[in-house]
């Protein structure tokens, strides 16, 4: 539905969405009553249809979906106000799901962990996100995933006005232990954490 409105830059009927989706008129009317819970502003004209006023300023699982590819399709998990996207990943990975891919986001954490079980302060506001993958490579060479990712968030802000650094803050992988990437500039501050797991072909990374 959201990918449709903003497609058309424009008023759509709602017959029109419709038959692209393959769903009733009712169900296009649920599904723009859902975008504007959501925090969407949707303008309804009799006779005109539908038309994309504003979006919300923050992260919503509308707006993942739209942007993710469609491997993603029904492996994402969004919620409010969550204790660790982290520890929810590794149970949605534990129990078979998230095969061969998922991803866990939230608004907001209150029991995020940095390295040696430190708080990770996670307000509202910010991008908190989990991702389950598994890749053919092994846990050994695991920290280049860490690094690609700080590499791939670098670019996608480019478009910010504000400039930013890739720091490495673990120069050794071990077992047991973080591997961490730390990108910071104005007020963007992330990291990329690998964590190894007993199992040689298991290790989990998390991007906050």
């Amino acid at each position: 539905m959201l990918r449709v409105l903003k497609k058309a830059q424009d008023e759509v009927s709602g017959e029109n969405i419709a038959k692209e989706l393959g769903i009733s008129r009712s169900a296009v009317w649920k599904q723009v009553q859902k975008l504007r819970e959501a925090g969407y502003d949707i303008e309804a004209r009799p006779s005109h249809g539908y038309k994309l006023v504003s979006t919300p300023d923050r992260l919503t699982k509308e707006e993942l979906e739209l942007n993710l590819p469609p491997e993603f399709l029904d492996q994402v998990l969004f919620f409010d106000k969550v204790d660790s996207t982290n520890d929810l990943a590794k149970q949605m990975a534990g129990t078979g799901k998230f095969d061969p891919l998922g991803l866990v986001a939230a608004e907001e954490q209150v029991g995020g962990r940095g390295r040696f079980g430190r708080a990770w302060s996670s307000p509202r506001g910010g991008v908190w996100i989990s991702l389950v993958v598994r890749p053919k490579i092994s846990a050994r060479s695991a920290s280049r995933v860490a690094l690609l990712a700080a590499v791939a968030v670098s670019r996608a802000r480019r478009p910010l006005p504000t400039r930013s650094h890739i720091a490495h803050t673990r120069p050794a992988f071990r077992a047991d232990d973080w591997t961490d990437y730390h990108l910071a500039g104005g007020e963007v501050h992330c990291a990329t954490n690998i964590l190894r797991t007993p199992r040689e072909d298991l290790f989990w990374w998390e991007l906050q």
